[in-house]
């Protein structure tokens, strides 16, 4: 934070035995050169200068740089979600770009157009509308955590909040695709060029319809084992800042796979990359990726061999498993299961409601997962 001089300007001597002194680049005329009026004269008028040179500091000292918010912003992300967390690593570099580009600004001196400004960064980018959407949300979080940090004014967040989001067909920007179920036989066909671990989280993560980051911080203290069909209660979900609970239901099937793996301590993640940490949301589906890469890349030397033409496998992310499981339940009509087993959350879900639904989630985990 940037310090005004605490001296002040000395009186000077100058032509026929005056004195007088430079004040932010004003000269102030005092007198005869060494009288008493001269010295009161300069006395009173540095007084001046030192009151406003206090007003200035401590205004100086409530204003924030917008690259200072956004680092104190991401350390408190970091903490509030923990590591790994799905907001924090969508947070993070969204934060971290738009510091980069209004990091010398004043907080106090941004406004909705200056925002509107960071929105263009990401539309240059080509990203989808929801996506923008979002991280012009993410930026005015940002600010809004800075008011009650005493970084930002309030009236400035509130203005930024004034800004609209992109609407359907504007500005030409781009609808991303809707997430659909990928195909049981696109996941059979994936399943030889996973590596085990990997091949097994997808395998429970179909079985048991959880999200994907549920499945990669699973571990062997989280499930409770005492009945037939075994409950995962994961710490940390998506609605539990809502104070929502969540269970997974893990039938015979998915017991099976999982029983290798309970064998690690307690508060070990029952999956882990080569490095013996739990996967990350992109490291995960970066090896989903490769190894549709891999099978297609097979399919397409076997088909030169031939002369036909190679049939070619979509890509797919873990949290289309769920999709697949939702379809699966919405088959079989049972509405309470498909809501318990999803996780889903509503204003009027209650904990008796919880109780009510459990029944049925349990039996179809019993019969099929």
């Amino acid at each position: 934070m940037p310090r005004l001089s605490r001296r002040p300007p000395k009186m000077r001597r100058y032509a026929g035995g005056k004195a007088r002194v430079s004040i932010d680049g004003k000269y102030h005329y005092l007198g005869k050169w060494g009288s008493e009026a001269a010295k009161d004269a300069y006395n009173r008028l540095i007084r001046n200068w030192r009151q406003r040179r206090e007003a200035d500091e401590v205004a100086l000292s409530d204003r924030c740089l917008v690259a200072e918010l956004t680092a104190d912003y991401i350390e408190h992300v970091g903490k509030y979600y923990g590591p790994g967390h799905n907001r924090a690593t969508s947070i993070t570099p969204v934060v971290r770009r738009f510091g980069l580009h209004f990091g010398d600004m004043w907080t106090d001196e941004f406004r909705p157009h200056h925002l509107e400004e960071a929105r263009q960064i990401w539309m240059d980018r080509e990203c989808s509308r929801g996506y923008i959407n979002r991280t012009v949300r993410d930026i005015v979080r940002c600010f809004k955590w800075g008011v009650s940090k005493g970084k930002t004014p309030v009236d400035v967040w509130r203005a930024l909040e004034a800004v609209p989001p992109l609407d359907i067909g504007r500005y030409g920007v781009r609808e991303a695709p809707k997430v659909e179920a990928v195909p049981l036989e696109v996941v059979d066909h994936t399943l030889p060029q996973l590596p085990e671990e990997v091949a097994d989280m997808v395998r429970v993560q179909l079985l048991s319809g959880c999200r994907p980051n549920e499945i990669m911080r699973l571990t062997p203290v989280q499930i409770d084992r005492s009945e037939d069909v075994w409950k995962y209660r994961p710490v940390k979900h998506k609605n539990a800042w809502r104070g929502k609970s969540r269970t997974i239901y893990l039938g015979p099937q998915a017991q099976a796979i999982l029983a290798k793996y309970l064998l690690r301590p307690d508060d070990v993640p029952c999956f882990t990359n080569r490095h013996g940490d739990a996967y990350a949301r992109g490291g995960y589906r970066q090896v989903i990726r490769r190894a549709v890469i891999r099978v297609n890349r097979q399919r397409r030397k076997e088909a030169e061999m031939t002369g036909e033409t190679a049939t070619q496998l979509p890509h797919w992310t873990p949290n289309q498993l769920r999709h697949l499981k939702a379809t699966e339940l919405r088959k079989m009509r049972n509405l309470e299961a498909a809501r318990a087993i999803l996780g889903h959350s509503s204003t009027t879900v209650t904990q008796i409601y919880a109780e009510m639904n459990e029944g049925p989630a349990i039996e179809v985990a019993r019969a099929s997962g």
